[in-house]
């Protein structure tokens, strides 16, 4: 132990201890027994650590409380806090049942973890056999010897008292060879003194030790890992280091059928070998017969055990096969060898305490691993759930970049199913889902990926894939979903189709959100055009007034509604500023196209605060100088993701500088005058308003005439002095006719 981890005993001038000792004391009078153990506890509710007082029959609890209190003023905080708990021998060690060793022992370990957990530097107890019949000895001194292996790992003092008048001198021998040391005190002065046969035993002992190091560094990597394979791995690494194991091992899993074992972690095997023995089949050989019968098998050689079926031409060597268990269920089993021959009792119980061990940590671990699937899996469909799909997307998207290839992403949607769902109920259209799921995942390959996105809406992510591709992938789909019309119950007149949009990364968007809003649009124009068809994103082009247009501001509203929805403070934001920009440029009278690229751009102007921190956007007070930095960065993010959008790289301009001001003093690039593009000088104004004229929490809501006032005031500084009295007329118009 370090010198800091060591515990003064509060006994004169005695050297501290370190955690882990076990210490008897002989006491000859009830004054005698005081004078140590009230003095070790003192030191212990002193040093921040929990205390714990079973007094022998010498004393009764109500008296061991009496005499500690003369000793520490204010005792009833300790008490109270649970720091210091004074218990008499049949709350311990009996409970009415008899003495039962395995009981303290783990009463011991639970109370420490509970003081540790408390925020303790640990345990100190104190305590007796004086309450034993003699003929219980040999169980009592059994489990001394116990816990003096056991407390070298912990962090417990442990003052074991005894009255020599009560044992024989055999008997005291006994006990002083139990523990670590022995108090004792000698012309008025304490000392600790060492048993003649810890001198004896010390090759004994650092065994012990290491055998105890590597089942708290096995017990280490079960609590500390969440992940099956790693865990196996790590744990038979350990599990290898006991002393006499040779460094070759292998862990074997059962299979989801639960037909047989599949190999999950080796060490020390010939690669050859272990691709050969990967999977056993349930029953044959020692590893498939201790998983089918959960039970441990040890083999002296592998040429002469009958059992061993496979693999009988490799050198003969010995096994120990351990079950994997929790309960009935057998998880898999240990395979160790060669082993050294005439194994100890203990030996083969240490064995066992690892593979239960390891046994715990795999049945925690693959419990961690079925809620983290839970956590990503649509419970209807069996598919990925919407929100891994944006964290399945965003890591194609970087292997993509990494390796310079191609993917495309999929959106379908049934045709009809709403009809469907009117007509014959939601639990048939359910059936619809799940039977139109099975039908997408039979049809897929197993790299790719599918999700249910919303609804009747899925979208699936196929790797190294071009979009030309994806379309005779989703044609394969559709012959097995129309060939499986029973699946469609009950069955319309007519068998449900799909829809489908296809973009491809990175050749038609470069960005996750170009990528998704390209994938949209191009199903919602298959489905315009009569559905059951897919649509590529490269075929838009030829559609690229109709898509930007009238026919598709359902798509573009619903990527605003999306930016808005994550800002509390300005719903709606987005709408009312293409509205307001509209009526600027229709006075300034710009043509229709522009007209049309205003009103998307002014839809679009805040898309760049997809990537702002919802603690940022939703912060109910003034934003610091660092926050405005951030926040400011939204145009020219709004612009990069635009600009990757193939056919809505000519917004972007507008989206970059739509908080340039008219003296060159606003941002990103501090633009003047006329050299700021005249749409984002629009959109400028149309924001101005609208956040001078909606209520925010840190600032005061203007009236319509205050807020038109003011942007009269900034003519010439913020705002360009041409659209202001065309503005102020605008909404003068558009109030009068409300």
């Amino acid at each position: 132990m370090e010198e800091q981890d060591s515990r003064q005993l509060g006994l004169g001038d005695l050297a501290p201890v370190p955690p882990g000792s076990h210490i008897a004391y002989f006491y000859e009078s009830r004054e005698d027994l005081l004078q140590a153990v009230i003095p070790f506890l003192k030191a212990g509710l002193e040093a921040g650590e929990c205390c714990l007082w079973v007094p022998t029959p010498a004393l009764t609890v109500d008296q061991a409380r009496e005499a500690l209190a003369q000793a520490i003023p204010g005792l009833a905080q300790f008490l109270d806090s649970g720091q210091l708990s004074i218990l008499g021998h049949t709350e311990v060690y009996t409970r009415g049942e008899g003495f039962d060793p395995e009981r303290v022992m783990h009463g011991w370990l639970e109370r420490e973890a509970e003081a540790l957990s408390r925020g303790y530097r640990g345990l100190r107890v104190s305590g007796g056999p004086g309450w034993l019949e003699r003929g219980d000895w040999a169980s009592w001194t059994s489990y001394e010897r116990a816990v003096d292996e056991v407390l070298d790992q912990h962090r417990i003092i442990a003052l074991c008292t005894y009255d020599p008048g009560q044992w024989s001198p055999d008997e005291i021998a006994q006990a002083v060879n139990s523990h670590h040391c022995t108090l004792a005190r000698k012309a008025g002065r304490w000392q600790l003194t060492q048993p003649l046969s810890s001198v004896r035993k010390a090759r004994e002992l650092e065994r012990a030790v290491q055998r105890l190091s590597v089942l708290y560094g096995l017990t280490s990597v079960c609590t500390e890992t969440l992940e099956p394979r790693p865990l196996l791995e790590h744990g038979l690494r350990e599990i290898l280091k006991l002393p006499g194991l040779e460094a070759r091992g292998a862990i074997f899993l059962i299979n989801g059928a639960g037909t047989g074992l599949s190999l999950a972690a080796h060490q020390g095997l010939n690669p050859e070998f272990a691709e050969a023995e990967s999977q056993v089949p349930m029953g044959e050989c020692l590893c498939g017969l201790s998983a089918q019968r959960g039970r441990l098998i040890v083999s002296a050689s592998a040429v002469e055990d009958e059992r061993h079926t496979r693999m009988r031409h490799q050198p003969d060597h010995s096994h120990i096969i351990l079950p994997l268990m929790r309960g009935h269920n057998v998880l898999g089993v240990l395979c160790l060898y060669p082993v050294p021959p005439g194994l100890e009792d203990l030996d083969i119980e240490l064995l066992q305490s690892a593979a239960q061990e390891l046994s715990v940590g795999l049945e925690r671990a693959q419990l961690f691993e079925r809620m983290s699937e839970l956590s990503i899996t649509d419970d209807l469909t069996g598919l990925y759930n919407r929100r891994h799909f944006h964290e399945a997307l965003e890591t194609e998207i970087q292997r993509t970049q990494r390796y310079g290839r191609s993917f495309s992403l999929v959106m379908l949607d049934l045709d009809g199913f709403k009809e469907y769902n009117d007509k014959f109920g939601h639990a048939s259209g359910d059936v619809v889902l799940k039977s139109f799921a099975q039908a997408l995942r039979s049809a897929l390959r197993k790299s790719d990926m599918a999700f249910r996105y919303g609804g009747d809406e899925l979208t699936i992510i196929l790797p190294a894939t071009d979009a030309d591709r994806a379309g005779k992938i989703i044609r394969r789909v559709r012959s097995r979903w129309l060939g499986a019309p029973e699946a469609q119950y009950p069955a319309p007149e007519t068998p449900l189709g799909f829809s489908a949009g296809i973009a491809q990364f990175p050749e038609n968007a470069e960005t996750v959100d170009g990528l998704i809003f390209l994938t949209d649009i191009a199903l919602y124009q298959s489905k315009r055009e009569g559905g059951s068809s897919a649509m590529l994103a490269s075929d838009l082009r030829t559609l690229l007034p109709e898509v930007l247009g009238w026919a598709t501001l359902e798509q573009v509203y619903a990527l605003a509604i999306t930016v808005d929805g994550r800002d509390p403070h300005t719903p709606g934001h987005s709408k009312r500023v293409a509205t307001a920009s509209e009526m600027v440029g229709k006075a300034i009278g710009v043509s229709q196209k522009e007209l049309a690229d205003l009103h998307v751009a002014s839809l679009l102007h805040d898309i760049g605060k997809v990537s702002i921190a919802d603690s940022i956007l939703t912060k109910p007070g003034e934003l610091t100088g660092d926050e405005w930095e951030l926040l400011r960065s939204h145009s020219a993010e709004g612009a990069r993701i635009v600009g990757h959008v193939t056919g809505l790289a000519v917004l972007a301009p507008m989206i970059l500088h739509h908080h340039e001001r008219y003296d060159g003093t606003g941002y990103p690039d501090g633009l003047k005058g006329q050299d700021i593009p005249l749409g984002a000088r629009i959109i400028g104004v149309a924001d101005a308003y609208d956040t001078m004229t909606t209520p925010r929490p840190y600032r005061y809501v203007m009236s319509r005439d205050e807020a038109l006032g003011e942007l009269r005031r900034c003519s010439g500084a913020q705002i360009d002095p041409e659209f202001i009295e065309a503005f102020c007329r605008a909404i003068g118009e558009a109030a009068s006719q409300e």
